[in-house]
Parts: structure tokens; C-alpha cells; sequence
């Protein structure tokens, strides 16, 4: 099950940048967004990107929105039982 949180844009930029090893810097360029945006995101001080700020990170990480955006809880691997 996937779930949507306000900590998880920071920990999957954080978790994608350290795979890619690139650094805000090289994400800011890559992305085409200022340095301090991408600093806001990655201590969670916005909540609420925009829409292109979401595109241009998926873009620039090679990655879906949802991948940005959503947290997999830690009991995927268990089949929900009814």
C-alpha cells in the first residue's frame, strides 16, 4: 500500500539523489530550478510544490511524479487480508 505524506518529497529527493549520486546543486541545474527551491524540498519547508517544479524533478531524476510524491509503507511485502 502507497500513501501520500508530508515527509515524503523530501526523503525521495533525498533517497533518488543519493542513488544518481548528484548533489542539490547538479539537481538544481539539471532541473532548472533555483538552488533555494530545491533546499526548500529537500527540508521540507514546502509542502506544496507546483506542478512544473514536480515535472522538472521527475525529469531531471528519470523518475514518475508518483515516485516523488508517494511513501510505500514499510508492510508492502505482507498481502492485505480482508
Amino acid at each position: 500500500m502507497q500513501t501520500n505524506n508530508a515527509n515524503a518529497i523530501p526523503e525521495n529527493l533525498r533517497r533518488l539523489m543519493a542513488e544518481r549520486n548528484i548533489s542539490a546543486q547538479t539537481l538544481s541545474y539539471e532541473a532548472r530550478l533555483p538552488p533555494s527551491r530545491i533546499s526548500q524540498l529537500l527540508r521540507g519547508a514546502t509542502l506544496n510544490p507546483t506542478l512544473y517544479t514536480l515535472q522538472s524533478l521527475a525529469a531531471a531524476l528519470g523518475v514518475k511524479i508518483d515516485d516523488l510524491v508517494t511513501e510505500a509503507n514499510s508492510d508492502d511485502s505482507q498481502p492485505t487480508r480482508n
